[in-house]
């Protein structure tokens, strides 16, 4: 009845293990929560990787 989803959900382990940092975030550029997460994390030094998800693959 509903088409099938323009994205994959779930095994977001092979993801993390490819970022190799303590933090990953998933984000839009265009979400206020994502960028205060991310302001967060720069202000406090944390190693993160951002997976921009309308962007990425």
């Amino acid at each position: 009845m509903f088409p099938s989803p323009a994205y994959e959900s779930g095994g977001f382990s092979v993801l993390r293990k490819q970022a190799n940092k303590p933090v990953v975030i998933f984000a839009t550029p265009a979400c206020p929560y994502c960028k205060q997460a991310r302001e967060l994390l720069m202000r406090e030094g944390v190693d993160y990787r951002d997976y921009v998800i309308d962007l990425s693959p």
